[in-house]
């Protein structure tokens, strides 16, 4: 089969391992179909990445957008009433380009991963099928930055113009796919029919579970932290759980650690037993330090994708109900959980003084995660979804294994 696939490529990843959801899709789907690869890249010498990726894929169709140019237009774009993520992807000489192919290539699928690509998803001939793969949702995360960052209003619009064409294009898609149950609520009501979730991996090679020592009890704190209204709850939190658990084991510390964490982040210092690292681009070092990891806070794909790498390395994880079940954990068995973040203290104190306990549950943690989010796994399960939009028979009617959401809403 022919399948064309927009997305975002570049830059590529030094190594496999670093690939991205789509990248570790399009490889997949390589391996049994004919692929072609298309792309935008504001990198103005591009021929590195480009040669790995045709090395590695073969058929490529691209176009080179001058960012300078790109950024002014998508401001003008903004203001104009369009979404400024598809201005700095559009490119007319690749939708010439695309269509061409489109035309005489017979393809049998387009399969679009990138919210930006949707414009040249939408321009396609109606007779060709598409799956969208809208994975976290990327009108999400402009929701999420004019929560975290200075320009609210800048954001928030942006947000608001890139969900019309996400609608537009839940409502063309033969097949929606999701990564967490959040996304599925955000697509469901306005795609033809319910998405389907399939979450992104775990690269289980990477979080080894390691051998922990026993030493000063460490909690590692797991939770957005992407702005200052995250910082301002995460302290709410931490004010009354630290005091508790410290008044049973005094010497424990807590871990707060980030990539780029937001100045503000220096605040949860003035609580005793806690400590802040940024800059932290390896967390494994800290995983494998750390006697267990609290998640009070269930919201969001990147607590979520934390808490199983944390899980992955044999780490016993205390949570919340809801942020179980949203990845099928057990609870009791794969992590314990509690109905509320005020709750969290009693297991967290429980679990520093029973190692045996905490070893049981990391071990079914590990192979929780090993079992079910393995990104072979999960990438498997992607590719079958994409394929069974192929078939015929699955274009009239797609059967899915995944059920509505209850009172979803694209918002």
């Amino acid at each position: 089969m022919k399948i064309m696939m927009l997305g975002r490529w570049l830059p590529v990843g030094r190594r496999k391992t670093d690939a991205t959801r789509e990248q570790r899709l399009a490889r997949q789907l390589a391996r049994t179909h004919q692929l072609t690869l298309a792309f935008v890249t504001d990198d103005p010498n591009p021929a590195g990445a480009v040669s790995a990726l045709r090395e590695e894929f073969g058929d490529l169709e691209f176009a080179v957008v001058t960012r300078g140019w790109k950024t002014l237009s998508s401001a003008v774009s903004l203001a104009t009433g369009n979404s400024a993520t598809m201005a700095y992807a559009r490119s007319a000489a690749l939708a010439t380009r695309l269509r061409d192919r489109l035309r005489v290539g017979s393809y049998d699928l387009i399969c679009a991963t990138s919210s930006s690509m949707i414009q040249y998803a939408l321009d396609a001939d109606p007779a060709v099928p598409i799956v969208m793969d809208f994975a976290d949702v990327d009108s999400s995360w402009w929701t999420s930055q004019a929560r975290a960052r200075f320009g609210a209003n800048f954001y928030r619009t942006e947000a608001a113009r890139l969900r019309l064409a996400e609608k537009a294009m839940a409502r063309r898609a033969a097949r929606s796919i999701v990564a967490s149950a959040d996304a599925a609520r955000r697509v469901e009501a306005a795609a033809e029919a319910p998405p389907m979730v399939v979450p992104s991996g775990v690269d289980a090679e990477h979080f080894m579970p390691a051998l922990r020592m026993p030493g000063i009890p460490a909690v590692l704190y797991v939770g957005s932290l992407a702005g200052d209204a995250d910082v301002a709850a995460a302290g709410d939190i931490l004010r009354a759980l630290v005091p508790a658990v410290r008044r049973r084991h005094a010497g424990a510390r807590f871990l707060v650690a980030g990539r780029s964490l937001p100045a503000s982040t220096r605040e949860l210092t003035r609580i005793q037993g806690v400590e802040v690292s940024d800059g932290v681009r390896d967390i494994r070092p800290l995983l494998h330090r750390a006697t267990l990891a609290v998640a009070p806070r269930p919201e969001g794909a990147d607590t979520q994708r934390a808490l199983l790498e944390a899980m992955c390395t044999g780490l016993a994880v205390v949570t919340t109900t809801a942020a179980a079940a949203s990845f099928g954990a057990r609870a009791g068995r794969d992590l314990l959980a509690e109905e509320t973040s005020n709750d969290c203290a009693r297991p967290v104190i429980d679990l520093l003084a029973n190692p045996a306990r905490r070893a049981e549950l990391g071990s079914h943690a590990a192979a929780f995660v090993r079992g079910r989010y393995a990104w072979d796994v999960t990438t498997t399960r992607l590719a079958e979804a994409v394929e069974t939009v192929l078939a015929p028979a699955a274009r009239a009617a797609v059967r899915l294994d995944t059920p509505r959401v209850a009172g979803a809403d694209f918002a």
